[in-house]
C-alpha cells in the first residue's frame, strides 16, 4: 500500500518547514516517500523494514538549532551539517566570515526586554547515601588516612602495595554500588535569601539588563540591515539543502540504521531445496563475501543471510506452499510466519520473503531485488521507483491453508506453469 504524499507531509511538518525556511523543492520528501513505498506486506515477494527505522523517516521537521534538542525531530542545522559528507572537517576548513552561513540563522526580532522578578526563596537538593554505603566509604577511607600517618614508619615499597590494593577494593565496590538497584533518596529544602544576598541578585540583574537594552536599542538601529543578511544567509542555506538533498537523504537513512542482533553459523541449519541453493549460488557471484547459510538468530534459521558492510542483516526467507514428502501445507496465512517476520524486525534485520515460485522463474529479478536492498542499507539510496516496479511485476499473493491443501493436490511444485513473460 502506497504512502499518501500529503497525509505524509502533514505527518512530518514539512509544509510549514519548507515555507518558513523558503525551500521551493520537495525533493528530500519525494526521496523519503520512494523509500517508505519500497516496503511490500501485501503479496509476495514480501519486504519488511524494521520499526525503528521507519521511525526515522516520519520524524518531524522543526525550526531550530541542532544540539540540546529531541531525537525524534528533525532540525534545520541539522540538515545544514548534512550537506558535507564529513561536515566537522568541512566546517573546520572553512574561512571564519564564512561559518556563519552554516550555523542556523535566528530572525532579528526586536522585543523590548523585560527585568526579571527577584525570587525570595532557593531550593537546596540533599542526596542522601543509604547506610550501607557510608560504612563502606568510611571503612575503606579510614586505612587510607591510617597509612598516610605511618607512612614513615614502613618501608616505601609495601606502603604502595597495602595502598593500591585499598584502591582497587574501593573502586570495585563503587562499581557494585553504581550498578546495584540501590535508591538514593533526595532531599529538596526551601530557603529564604538574605538581605545581602537579594541585593547581590538585583546587581546581577540590572547589569544584565543593560546589556540587553544595549543590545536592543543596536538592533533597531541596524534592522534593515540585520533582516538584509539574515535573508542572504537564509536563500543561501535553502538553495544549499535542495542541491545537496541527495546527500543529504543518505545521510538520514544511515543514520537510521541500527545494527541488527548477531547471527551465529551453525553446522546444520534450515534445510535446503533446489531453489534456496540457486539463488544462493547466484548471489554469490555478486556478494560473495556477504551471503552466509546455516545461520541460526534466537531460535529461528534463515533460509539465507545477507551482512551488509555497516552490520545490518537481511533475513532471505523461499515460501513453499507445502512440503515435498508428506504433502503438509506450510507458510499459509496465519501458520506463524508473522510472528517470526516480528521476531527479526524487533532485531534490526530487514525482511525480504519470496515464494518458491519466484525463485524458480524469476531468479534474475529477485537477485535484482535482494541487490537493491544491500544499496539501499549500506549507501542510503537505491533506484526505489524502479525496484518497485519489479516487485509489482512478479507479485504472486499469499495462499491460504485450504489454497495450500489444493496445491498439493495438484502437485504444484511440479507441475505450475511457467509464466507468460518467462
Amino acid at each position: 500500500m502506497s504512502i499518501n504524499k500529503s497525509d505524509y507531509i502533514k505527518a512530518i511538518n514539512w509544509e510549514q518547514f519548507k515555507n518558513f525556511n523558503g525551500i521551493q523543492s520537495d525533493f528530500i520528501i519525494n526521496k523519503f516517500i520512494g523509500i517508505l513505498n519500497i516496503e511490500h506486506k501485501e503479496s509476495y515477494p514480501a519486504i519488511l523494514f524494521p520499526q525503528l527505522f521507519k521511525d526515522i523517516l516520519y520524524r518531524k521537521f522543526t525550526n531550530g538549532k541542532k544540539y540540546n534538542k529531541k531525537d525524534d525531530e528533525i532540525y534545520f542545522e541539522e540538515l545544514i551539517t548534512m550537506t558535507s559528507s564529513d561536515f566537522p572537517l568541512f566546517y573546520r576548513s572553512l574561512p571564519s566570515f564564512k561559518r556563519k552561513f552554516y550555523l542556523y540563522n535566528y530572525k532579528p526580532e526586536p522585543k523590548v526586554p523585560q527585568k526579571e522578578e527577584i525570587p525570595l526563596t532557593y531550593t537546596t537538593r540533599k542526596i542522601k547515601f543509604p547506610k550501607g554505603c557510608l560504612c563502606g566509604l568510611f571503612g575503606w577511607t579510614f586505612p587510607i588516612f591510617y597509612l598516610l600517618k605511618i607512612e614513615q614508619y614502613i618501608p616505601y615499597t609495601l606502603h604502595k602495595i597495602v595502598l593500591g590494593i585499598v584502591c582497587v577494593i574501593s573502586f570495585v565496590l563503587l562499581i557494585i554500588f553504581s550498578e546495584s538497584d540501590i535508591d538514593f533518596e533526595v532531599e529538596e529544602k526551601e530557603k529564604k535569601y538574605s538581605f545581602f544576598q537579594r541585593i547581590r541578585l538585583r546587581i546581577k540583574r540590572d547589569k544584565l539588563y543593560e546589556k540587553e537594552i544595549e543590545k536592543y536599542h543596536n538592533l533597531l538601529a541596524n534592522l534593515p540591515e540585520a533582516i538584509s543578511k539574515y535573508e542572504e544567509i537564509r536563500k543561501f542555506q535553502s538553495n544549499e539543502i535542495e542541491a545537496k538533498g541527495n546527500i543529504i537523504c543518505q545521510s538520514i537513512i544511515k543514520k537510521a540504521l541500527s545494527i541488527s542482533t548477531k547471527f551465529i553459523q551453525v553446522n546444520v541449519g534450515a534445510p535446503k531445496g533446489y531453489t534456496e541453493d540457486n539463488l544462493f549460488y547466484r548471489l554469490m557471484k555478486y556478494i560473495p563475501q556477504q551471503i552466509f547459510i546455516d545461520g541460526k538468530v534466537g531460535k529461528y534459521y534463515p533460509d539465507l543471510i545477507v551482512k551488509t558492510s555497516n552490520g545490518v542483516c537481511i533475513d532471505i526467507e523461499i515460501d513453499e506452499p507445502y512440503e515435498y514428502k508428506d504433502k503438509k501445507e506450510t507458510h499459509y496465512i496465519g501458520c506463524g510466519d508473522k510472528e517470526r517476520d516480528n521476531y527479526f524486525l524487533d532485531n534490526n534485520w530487514f525482511v525480504i520473503r519470496f515464494s518458491e515460485y519466484q525463485i524458480k522463474y524469476y531468479t534474475n529479478r529477485c537477485v535484482r531485488i535482494v541487490l537493491s536492498l544491500k544499496d539501499l542499507i549500506e549507501l542510503g539510496d537505491c533506484k526505489y521507483d524502479s525496484l518497485v516496479d519489479l516487485v509489482n511485476k512478479i507479485s504472486m499473493p499469499f495462499w491460504t491453508k485450504e489454497e495450500a491443501r489444493v496445491m498439493a493436490i495438484e502437485n504444484f511444485r511440479e507441475n505450475a506453469p511457467r509464466p507468460i513473460d518467462w
